[in-house]
């Protein structure tokens, strides 16, 4: 049998109208056999060249524009099979495959869709071709936003990228959703690696419309579960509420860089699903305060603690700030003029290096006058003072350093000598001004409930010192992880500020919790604690690190504190780079798991239960 032959009974078997490319012929002999077969079809017009490579049965009638367009589109889904290469819809048009309107989101794709109409999206290469006499741009980007390419969880992991993160709201989410079967909905869920961080969260609330609709069927009938497992509808338009500097929550929730916090939309998310409205929240590892405040902002009792000093004062300041910022000013007004001249010698090379002398003798002025402790007006300023001892060139006090993480006094002085730097002359009293004019410029929060207990001191002492009438509806914390981070020495410049810790680093490891025995009798007295302010049927959400020894011992913690409850697993997974990854450590970590204690016998998603034993598989790998 000739080449024409096999090749003509190969295309008589294709539907009209559909498309294909030279690649997919080889098998039938030579590739310029292949060539010369089609050219004569082309010119017998039993097929129709549309592109380099690409033809079509010719159709009988006319194409209309409609048909070019999913002409076009086939044209693509063919070369990308026959060529293995990875093609998908651009995140407009997969918007449009799944019926829901274009929102403008902020994906760098836009920038190419005025000049290219049919715009693809590739992760090996950009290039353009025509087809139908159309140009044809494809786009390289990431892997992750072209993943599940020509299914609907492809259109809608494209469509998630395309919207941004303002773009993408629980509304739209339920939309996507609705357009998914619930097989489909299930893969969208496991493809948590492929999704851009910010679409987590609203990924992880599941308001699809259905949902909404079951869910207000439920209430209507007194079928709804005994205990939220899911956001309810009237909390949805609250979460959509972003929370930037615009609002009196966005100034006030980043107060305090951190190291090893909660996302604030986290925080809110986890409050909103699993603690009712005038509710209570406990978090006995609050570091900078995110969870109480969280809970104060959205009309919630709270209760926290936490042993670090620099953790303590921004979590109190966040939650109850000295409400006149010119009392504040004026106190910042007293400690300059109360500076003396032993007050501008620097300690050691750190010091000389690190701040001008004028800030120097500022800053220990501070140290020795302010009363952090007890007064609201000394902690506030103090509390301004931590977040700009050290930062960027231009936002802090300092020469070049970190703000988020102290860094070590001998590599920050071989490197600012290395380059020359020298510490930038600033106007204590001015810049302080500036800070806190744009801190208060929206106010403070009025909280509905008393403003948190904020508790210095190690939760296991703390909690039972908390009012008599506190009892909470959701603890919410994330506790130190075993021999990963030493919150001391994370932040010794500050706690040196506080007069809280000696003018250069120390090796107190007291606060990285390297002793195994130790860490488990830290976790089973704290949740312990917990348990004994807790509601009968409280909710229990812990983030915590999913390696061996941390996640088994707050696994049994967790079981030896609330033996009546049931427990599930959330995997979360690094989705960028690891802080750890920052300093030299590049190994592979198996991530962070949020595991949920709830009720028994509460009315659990079928979701839930597939997304745990999902996770004890997974931690199989790891042991």
């Amino acid at each position: 049998m000739t080449i024409r032959k096999r090749l003509n009974d190969r295309i008589s078997s294709l539907q009209a109208g559909h498309p294909f490319v030279t690649a997919q012929l080889l098998d039938l002999g030579r590739r310029d056999a292949i060539d010369q077969a089609l050219s004569r079809l082309v010119k017998c017009g039993d097929i129709t060249r549309i592109g380099r490579g690409v033809y079509v049965r010719t159709p009988h009638n006319r194409t209309s524009e409609v048909e070019t367009k999913h002409l076009i589109d086939q044209a693509v889904i063919a070369m990308s099979t026959a060529h293995g290469l990875p093609i998908q819809s651009n995140g407009k048009e997969a918007l449009c495959r799944l019926g829901i309107p274009d929102v403008e989101g902020a994906a760098a794709e836009h920038s190419d869709h005025s000049t290219y109409p049919h715009t693809f999206l590739s992760s090996t290469g950009r290039r353009n071709f025509r087809i139908c006499g159309q140009v044809i741009h494809v786009k390289k980007v990431s892997p992750r936003k072209i993943a599940q390419g020509g299914t609907p969880v492809g259109l809608a992991i494209s469509a998630i990228w395309y919207l941004g993160k303002k773009g993408f709201t629980p509304i739209i989410m339920g939309h996507i959703m609705q357009k998914l079967t619930p097989e489909e909905q299930q893969l969208l869920r496991a493809s948590r690696r492929d999704l851009p961080g910010w679409a987590l969260d609203v990924l992880d609330q599941n308001v699809s419309e259905d949902y909404t609709n079951r869910e207000l069927h439920e209430s209507a009938t007194g079928t709804l579960s005994s205990h939220p497992v899911s956001t309810a509808p009237q909390q949805i338009a609250e979460l959509e509420k972003r929370w930037t500097p615009s609002t009196i929550e966005g100034r006030w929730s980043g107060f305090g860089p951190y190291y090893a916090m909660f996302p604030v939309e986290f925080a809110r998310k986890v409050i909103a699903q699993y603690c009712p409205p005038n509710g209570a929240v406990l978090d006995p590892f609050c570091g900078r305060g995110t969870v109480p405040f969280v809970a104060m902002a959205t009309g919630r009792e709270a209760a926290a603690c936490d042993i670090n000093p620099v953790a303590w004062v921004y979590a109190k300041v966040k939650t109850d700030p000295h409400p006149n910022s010119s009392d504040v000013l004026a106190r910042a007004k007293e400690i300059f003029d109360s500076i003396q001249a032993d007050d501008r010698i620097p300690e050691n090379e750190f010091q000389e290096l690190a701040w001008a002398p004028d800030v120097l003798a500022y800053l220990n002025a501070a140290r020795r006058l302010l009363n952090w402790r007890s007064s609201s007006i000394d902690r506030t300023l103090m509390g301004t003072l931590l977040i700009h001892l050290h930062a960027k060139l231009g936002d802090g006090f300092s020469n070049q350093m970190r703000q988020s993480k102290s860094m070590a006094p001998a590599y920050s002085v071989r490197w600012w000598k290395e380059r020359n730097m020298m510490p930038p002359v600033i106007d204590m009293l001015d810049l302080i001004k500036k800070k806190l004019d744009w801190r208060y410029q929206k106010g403070i929060l009025i909280p509905e409930q008393e403003r948190p207990q904020i508790i210095l001191r190690d939760a296991r002492e703390a909690i039972p010192t908390l009012h008599s009438s506190f009892k909470a509806d959701l603890v919410f914390t994330s506790p130190p992880y075993c021999g990963v981070t030493n919150y001391r020495y994370d932040n010794w410049i500050r706690l040196w500020l506080l007069g809280e810790g000696p003018a250069v680093a120390s090796g107190d490891t007291k606060q990285r919790y390297v002793n195994k025995t130790a860490y488990k009798e830290l976790l089973n007295e704290t949740f312990s604690a917990c348990s004994k302010v807790t509601k009968e049927n409280a909710v229990i959400y812990v983030r915590t690190d999913a390696r061996q020894f941390t996640l088994e011992a707050t696994k049994a913690a967790l079981c030896l504190a609330w033996p009546d409850k049931e427990m599930f697993f959330i995997h979360d997974g690094f989705k960028k780079a690891t802080q750890t990854a920052l300093y030299g450590d590049k190994s592979k970590k198996p991530g962070e798991v949020d595991l949920l204690l709830l009720p028994k016998g509460a009315n659990y998603s079928h979701e839930m239960k597939e997304e745990s034993q999902g996770l004890i598989n997974l931690l199989k790998t790891f042991k």
